[in-house]
C-alpha cells in the first residue's frame, strides 16, 4: 500500500521507469477541474475525522469534507471520517498563469491518495491524467498490494512549490512535500492493521509532477517523478 509514500513501499510497487519528458509532453485527451479567477488565498482545508476514527475501513463521507474556495478551488475527495487530510493554501501571486497548473495537481495527488484509501476503486483520478499517463497510474493502483487495502490516520500537505519546466514549453513542474508519518495500513475488508508499517524515517518525502494544458484550456497531470524521501532535519515537513 501507499507506493508513493516511500521506499519501503515503492519495493512492493512502484510507478514504472523514467519515462521519458518529450512522450510526457505528447499526452493527450485529458480532463481536469476548471478554475475560477484567481482571488486571495484561503487557509488550508482540512477533512477532520469523526466518531469513526480509527475503526480501519473507509467510513463514510463527513459533512465536514471541504475542498478550497476561490482561484484555489480544488477538489477534496469524500473521504471517510477515520482519515484526514490537510492542504496546503499554496498559490502563486494572484493572477500568474502558475495557478491552475497548481489547482490541478492538487486534484491529481488528493485523487490518487484517495483511490488507494479505497483499494484502487475509485477512478475520479482519471480526470486530473492525461490519457498517456492513465495506464501507468492504473498500473498501480490496481497492484495485488493495493486492491483490498486501505489506510487510517492522517496526512498533510505542504512545502508546495511550481515552475515553468526549464525544458518543455508549457508544462508546469509542481513540487509537494507529503507527510505520512500518521498514517496506518490496513485491510479493507476487516479493517485489521498490517503487521508491518513504513517507517516514520521513510514517511516524509518530496513529488513533483508536471502538468500542461490541453487543447480545451483544462490542466492535467502529464508526468510524475519517484517520490524521494527526505530527512526530517531537512525540514520537508508538510
Amino acid at each position: 500500500m501507499r507506493g508513493y509514500r516511500g521506499y519501503s513501499r515503492i519495493r512492493r510497487h512502484r510507478p514504472p521507469g523514467h519515462l521519458t519528458l518529450a512522450a510526457a509532453a505528447l499526452a493527450v485527451a485529458a480532463l481536469a477541474t476548471a478554475c475560477s479567477a484567481p482571488s486571495a488565498s484561503p487557509a488550508a482545508a482540512t477533512f477532520t475525522p469523526g466518531a469513526g476514527a480509527g475503526t480501519g475501513t473507509p467510513a463514510a463521507p463527513s459533512a465536514s469534507s471541504s475542498g478550497g474556495t476561490g482561484a484555489d478551488n480544488f477538489v477534496m475527495p469524500p473521504f471517510g471520517s477515520n482519515f484526514h487530510v490537510t492542504m496546503t493554501d499554496y498559490l502563486p501571486p494572484s493572477g500568474a498563469s502558475l495557478v491552475p497548473a497548481v489547482v490541478a495537481a492538487k486534484n491529481f495527488w488528493l485523487a490518487f491518495y484517495y483511490s488507494e484509501y479505497t483499494g484502487g476503486k475509485d477512478n475520479r483520478w482519471r480526470t486530473y491524467t492525461s490519457g498517456a499517463m492513465q495506464p501507468v497510474v492504473e498500473k498501480t493502483l490496481r497492484a495485488p498490494d493495493v486492491v483490498g487495502q486501505s489506510m487510517i490516520g492522517s496526512m498533510s500537505f505542504g512545502g508546495m512549490s511550481a515552475a515553468p519546466d526549464p525544458k518543455i514549453s508549457g508544462d508546469i513542474d509542481v513540487t509537494i512535500c507529503i507527510d505520512g508519518s500518521r498514517l496506518t495500513d490496513t485491510y479493507l475488508g476487516t479493517g485489521k492493521v498490517f503487521p508491518t508499517q513504513v517507517p516514520h524515517s521513510q514517511a516524509d518525502y518530496k513529488e513533483t509532477v508536471y502538468v500542461a494544458q490541453g487543447s480545451t484550456g483544462l490542466w492535467y497531470m502529464t508526468y510524475f517523478t519517484n517520490q524521494v524521501t527526505v530527512p526530517v532535519a531537512q525540514g520537508c515537513s508538510a
